[in-house]
């Protein structure tokens, strides 16, 4: 969740582009692939999928939330622990949930931050999972 939190306040336009696609590819091609009545399966997981990263977004979005409402704060900006993380990120749901209440807008916000981080998630499982870019020399 970190490094997702980094990719959202440093490329949020690339996490938005990720998360559209996840967010729309994942469960159109679960709807295809259930229609075939052999890949039902492979459907409702690839549904199973979808559903586990909007949550995983949502708790992301509040972390990177409450890491800005710390930031307000602080002057100080050392990594935190594990237990100022959760408080943070707590922090970040309520301020959510208060944004939530303005209308329109609010909703919008959320949706926007759920999309943005769906995306930073994907990007940071696959920058881990690819590990370090090795340095090629200029020619």
């Amino acid at each position: 969740a970190s490094d997702a939190a980094e990719w959202i306040g440093e490329r949020p336009v690339r996490a938005f582009g990720w998360g559209i696609v996840a967010l729309v590819g994942l469960p159109l091609a679960g709807l295809i692939v259930a229609l075939t009545i052999v890949g039902i399966p492979l459907g409702l997981m690839l549904w199973l999928v979808c559903a586990l990263l909007l949550a995983s977004g949502s708790v992301t979005g509040a972390y990177w939330l409450g890491l800005r409402i710390r930031a307000l704060f602080e002057s100080s900006l050392e990594d935190p622990t594990f237990w100022p993380r959760v408080g943070w990120t707590l922090a970040g749901l309520v301020a959510l949930a208060v944004i939530e209440w303005v209308p329109y807008l609010g909703a919008l916000f959320v949706a926007g931050l759920e999309i943005v981080a769906v995306g930073a998630l994907l990007i940071a499982v696959w920058s881990r999972f690819r590990g370090p870019r090795p340095v090629s020399a200029a020619i």
